[in-house]
């Protein structure tokens, strides 16, 4: 199911009537979808395709109106789109909702862990930001930092919490 819906946002596999006059609508005589996208473009080209131009019509139409999509994310299962309101499994951020992209710090509007400090290995991290405090680098070094920072780090394979 989601190779389809891959297909069709990315118009592949279209295979498109020759003239607007050949369209399906629906009840109250609209088009919708890829139909419509290819009556809006036959409309604006003024033109009517020859049997032999098929190929080359949903090749324009296509290119026009296609959406760029990344076909291994819309199809991998294991990258659902995340509800808002859940932790990312590879960072501990909150997966949230942006009203005000201008005002939003991506370092530090998604931390809602705990700031309670814990001990954790660090195999190796360059330095990294979160909720406003820089940590690290670190190589091979036990130091105390807050739970987020520790999940950050655990999370991505760097550093394990140790034992209190």
């Amino acid at each position: 199911m989601r190779t389809e819906v891959a297909n069709y946002i990315r118009g592949s596999g279209l295979s498109l009537r020759l003239s607007p006059q050949d369209s399906k609508t629906t009840g109250a005589g609209i088009s919708l979808g890829w139909r419509r996208r290819s009556d809006l473009f036959i409309t604006s080209k003024a033109s009517v395709y020859s049997k032999r131009q098929t190929q080359r019509l949903t090749e324009e139409v296509t290119a026009a109106n296609a959406a760029l999509i990344d076909e291994s994310v819309t199809t991998d299962i294991h990258r659902v789109f995340r509800m808002p309101g859940t932790l990312h499994g590879n960072s501990g951020l909150l997966k949230m909702r942006v009203k005000e992209i201008d005002s939003f710090d991506p370092q530090k509007d998604p931390v809602v862990l705990s700031g309670e400090k814990v001990k954790v290995h660090v195999d190796f991290s360059p330095g990294f930001s979160l909720n406003g405090i820089n940590f690290g680098p670190y190589d091979s070094s036990t130091v105390e930092i807050p739970i987020y920072a520790a999940v950050f780090l655990a999370a991505r394979g760097l550093g394990q919490v140790l034992a209190g």
